[in-house]
């Protein structure tokens, strides 16, 4: 199988994102459940009027009403910080090889001693912490919506996605339906606060690609698509993020960038069939980084 650049890896788009979660609505509330670990705030940026600064080595992972999640290697070691938008300050996260963050002020990551999910509330200074416990082996986190987990499932011949959440009964853990019974998850990402777009291969040999639309309410994928090496939304993509209703018709749109130019994917309304076909752009035309965030 081939290596495909993470979508994780969110520069531009995300940006764009954190610039309309500074007016979104109220941050999710969180249940207390384990103590966190202590996290270092860093000195106050520039006043409430000025721009946040982001240096060129950092990547915005995910953002949230108040806030926004951004990594950067040291050395190969990877430094996650936590970036409010409503105090200008930032948070350095402990060490650990992964977060994620999306359409939420939740991070989560996974403590590789125990193999619980912790999800850390943000919205707040020393905001609670809630754990989800570990799945059984050959599962995988791809991404967060809000403060339900996409695990990758995959056991040799057999694959699907499960969506996680707090708590112990049956809908706290649910099976995505639609996927092929080979289904290999390759990434997961938060395009609006109730779905998620998820890349996937399925065999059998030749494993072909697919991008799939999963409504995370109900665990049903509501569009799917082939993909190619000329899908601009697919593999030439490196950039995929919902980032609110950008044409000013009241529905959510999709952004797609890469290095070949970018594509506005408006949204639908409808359940079925999400988004319309893709529509160039001049907002992004090649490799590029946003350095700040208004």
């Amino acid at each position: 199988m081939q290596n495909r650049p993470s979508v994780r890896s969110l520069h531009l788009a995300t940006a764009v994102t954190a610039v309309l979660a500074i007016t979104a609505g109220t941050a999710l509330a969180t249940t207390p459940a384990t103590a966190a670990a202590p996290l270092a705030v860093q000195a106050p940026a520039a006043p409430l009027d000025a721009a946040i600064n982001i240096p060129q080595a950092h990547r915005i992972l995910g953002s949230g009403p108040s806030g926004f999640l951004t990594v950067e290697f040291r050395d190969g070691v990877p430094v996650h910080r936590w970036t409010s938008t409503v105090t200008r300050t930032t948070t350095t996260l402990p060490k650990q090889d992964d977060y994620f963050a999306g359409h939420s002020d939740t991070v989560v990551s996974q403590d590789p001693a125990t193999g619980r999910y912790q999800l850390r509330d943000m919205s707040v200074p020393g905001g609670s912490t809630a754990v989800i416990e570990g799945s059984t082996p050959g599962t995988r986190l791809r991404g967060v919506v809000g403060r339900t987990l996409l695990l990758s499932t995959f056991d040799g011949t057999k694959g699907g996605l499960r969506l996680k959440s707090e708590g112990t009964d049956a809908d706290s853990d649910r099976a995505v339906t639609d996927l092929p019974a080979d289904t290999r998850v390759d990434w997961a990402e938060a395009i609006s606060p109730t779905t998620a777009l998820v890349r996937y291969d399925a065999g059998p040999y030749p494993w072909t690609s697919h991008l799939a639309v999963v409504d995370i309410t109900t665990a049903r994928v509501v569009e799917t698509r082939r993909t190619s090496a000329y899908d601009t939304a697919a593999d030439a993509s490196t950039d995929l993020v919902g980032i609110g209703d950008a044409d000013h018709d009241g529905r959510a749109d999709l952004y797609a960038a890469g290095p070949y130019g970018s594509r506005l994917y408006p949204g639908t309304g409808t359940a079925t069939r999400p988004f319309k076909a893709g529509v160039a752009t001049d907002i992004h035309s090649g490799p590029a980084r946003f350095n700040s965030v208004f």
